[in-house]
């Protein structure tokens, strides 16, 4: 429950919610951590996929508003967006479990089969939505991730991958 918690904790501090609006003062950037074009596509993607999947219904259909798609693109994304926030949660559970019993034994999960599952789930819900969405809306997607990376930080060595 502590490791979920943790995750969880790192995933919400990490995504900034679009619902800041820009006007609003800057942010300092945690020491150690890097934003906006420094942050690699696939990271940014993940961030956005696990953000917005975990949202209330609601939020996300207001956020995805925000992609400004076609009613079609946007109903690809949001199908897109709970079939990852389902897969997500599944891989968090297993590996949540999984870090409990290690914890237990006085081991250590295995922390690299859970990042190298998450990749996964994010190239493979990349793929699926680019050859989903038409090709106006794979290019307001792409753009909207990109002008999301401002309000994004990650750590030094995520940046490197």
């Amino acid at each position: 429950m502590k490791t979920r918690l943790i995750i969880t904790a790192l995933a919400l501090l990490v995504v900034g919610t679009t619902a800041v609006s820009a006007q609003q003062h800057q942010h300092a950037i945690p020491a150690g951590s890097v934003s906006g074009d420094r942050i690699p596509d696939v990271v940014a993607y993940r961030l956005y996929f696990a953000h917005l999947s975990q949202l209330p219904q609601n939020l996300q259909a207001d956020q995805v508003k925000q992609v400004r798609l076609s009613a079609a693109d946007s109903a690809t994304l949001t199908k897109s967006l709970g079939e990852f926030g389902e897969k997500y949660l599944s891989l968090t559970d297993a590996y949540n479990a999984e870090a409990t019993v290690a914890e237990h034994n006085g081991k250590q999960p295995n922390i690299a089969a859970y990042h190298t599952a998450i990749a996964k789930l994010v190239d493979e819900t990349v793929n699926s939505l680019f050859a989903s969405l038409s090709t106006t809306g794979v290019g307001a997607f792409v753009e909207h991730v990109k002008s999301e990376k401002v309000n994004m930080h990650i750590s030094e060595s995520e940046a490197g991958q």
